[in-house]
């Protein structure tokens, strides 16, 4: 087994590494048994980057096998289509075959939101969260426990609810987030949801 973890670079920073170490150790421990204490940082460098915004992709299985560095552009997102499924990836695998197959049913829609037992959880490369005009809710179950996620969720910037698709009538608008994407970046409508 092989995982990703993705890591935000601006203009030289490396942005909430003690989470993306969190997740990566935690990983190596879940799938391996092997007691991990890595500090991604020490693996990442930043001084022949250009100032501007980079993604730094992390593959590792029991151990780091690349650092990959690529520039980075926003999507367009403006609509949304319901897709089912009973996908697990609880960990930020490198295979996303399951996931692909799930975007290819997007249809006319930029992406997809990831409906699993009932509840909704993710998109095809996101956290979601949705505003209700009062407060932001993340999803209690999503996919994958992101690493923005888990410090919005701290700092209180977002709330865990269970979201169900007939909840979605209750929210004003969706915003799609992650390592990369802060949220409110990326905000959709959902009448923007395609059901």
């Amino acid at each position: 087994m092989t995982f990703i973890e993705t890591i935000r670079i601006y203009n030289r920073r490396v942005y909430n590494i003690n989470y993306h170490n969190l997740r990566f150790n935690k990983t190596i421990k879940d799938n391996f048994g092997v007691e991990s204490k890595v500090n991604l940082r020490k693996h990442i460098f930043t001084e022949h980057l250009d100032n501007g915004l980079y993604k730094c992709r992390i593959i590792y299985n029991q151990e780091i096998i690349s650092v990959e560095y690529h520039p980075y552009a926003f999507r367009t997102i403006n609509s949304l289509k319901i897709v089912h499924s009973e996908i697990d990836y609880n960990y930020k695998y490198a295979n996303r075959d399951e996931l692909n197959l799930l975007f290819e049913q997007k249809q006319k829609a930029d992406d997809i939101i990831i409906v699993k037992n009932e509840l909704v959880t993710d998109s095809y490369y996101a956290n979601i969260a949705l505003f209700d005009g009062n407060n932001w809710y993340t999803p209690s179950r999503p996919l994958l426990e992101g690493t923005k996620r888990m410090k919005y969720l701290e700092n209180g910037k977002l709330k865990r609810k269970d979201i169900t698709v007939e909840d979605l009538k209750n929210f004003t608008k969706i915003s799609l987030f992650n390592a990369m994407i802060p949220l409110g970046k990326i905000e959709i409508s959902t009448k923007n949801i395609i059901f």
